[in-house]
């Protein structure tokens, strides 16, 4: 690959990954203000400065009492999501016996799956982010140090047979090309960014990034702004500043006529750690799409990001 469409592709996906990010940012202003709402800071607004602030006292006999509703209504929601057990089958398309045992072992691998990725819990951390900010993913992705071990290569790197893993992405992880996306399957590209030791990104992809201060919220270096920047008299949600950090970005392209296999493109800094096609065949009649699944409290029209109680 000549350096030159290596760099121009960096530049290309962190243009995107900017672009989204702006036209997201409203929505992260009322995800943290939802979150404010929950801890009892209701009194916190969005400031015309485009942040989170308290607003103070109006008058001097003014009194501040609080009084959350907020958290005893979600935290009843939640008691109620996580009663509801999560569980997955496969039904036969016909009732011949080859289809009908084909859906037991297909049900049966599913259900290990679950087991193994522990999805009860999975699925309580995600009703929380949905309770909260109206929206949140599943990520369904192929672990290849995951599985049975089967010994070792010649550089001494250990050999498993993989498996399938599955993430919960809080929606702050997430930035569509299109906000009035009706769906997944209705956008052209999705960025998924998310903060990885420099360590860990040397040992999944060996490639060295070098390490900066990240905010894990706002995906920003801590240096230049991306901090909260909530008065100090507002004891609000508090998203830590990571050391030796740097944010991933994995640009996923839907499959189009130029790129009929879909595209994944990763980078990290200034580094392109991985171009190609999208890695999995996850589709319909062995097509392949986005590894992303989402979850939404309140659907709204014209809205790829739901809303929240």
């Amino acid at each position: 690959m000549k350096k030159e469409f290596y760099e121009d592709i960096v530049i290309s996906v962190r243009e995107d990954y900017l672009k989204s990010r702006q036209m997201r940012k409203p929505l992260e202003l009322q995800w943290r203000l939802n979150m404010n709402f929950l801890m009892g800071n209701q009194y916190s607004e969005i400031s015309p400065r485009g942040d989170i602030e308290d607003y103070g006292k109006q008058y001097f006999w003014q009194e501040r009492e609080v009084y959350n509703h907020i958290a005893p209504m979600i935290e009843t929601r939640l008691a109620k999501l996580n009663t509801v057990k999560a569980n997955v089958s496969v039904r036969p398309m016909t009732s011949e016996d080859s289809d009908i045992n084909a859906a037991k072992l297909s049900s049966a691998i599913l259900s290990s799956i679950c087991d193994e990725n522990n999805l009860s819990a999975l699925v309580s951390e995600a009703n929380m982010w949905s309770e909260i900010t109206g929206s949140v993913f599943y990520k369904v992705v192929w672990d290849k140090k995951k599985g049975r071990k089967l010994g070792r290569a010649k550089s001494g790197e250990r050999i498993s047979e993989g498996d399938a893993a599955l993430t919960v992405c809080p929606p702050y992880e997430i930035f569509p090309d299109s906000l009035n996306a009706q769906d997944i399957d209705s956008l052209k590209y999705l960025i998924h960014a998310r903060a990885y030791p420099v360590a860990e990104i040397k040992e999944i992809w060996n490639v060295e990034v070098e390490g900066e201060d990240v905010n894990v919220f706002t995906m920003e270096n801590a240096d230049i702004g991306g901090g909260l920047g909530y008065s100090a008299s507002v004891p609000s949600v508090v998203f830590n500043t990571v050391k030796d950090h740097a944010v991933v970005i994995e640009k996923y392209i839907m499959p189009d006529k130029d790129n009929p296999e879909g595209r994944l493109i990763t980078i990290a800094g200034d580094k392109l750690l991985y171009y190609g096609d999208l890695p999995y065949i996850n589709g319909n009649n062995g097509g392949r799409k986005l590894p992303f699944i989402r979850q939404q409290c309140v659907p709204l029209p014209g809205s790829f990001f739901g809303g929240s109680i």
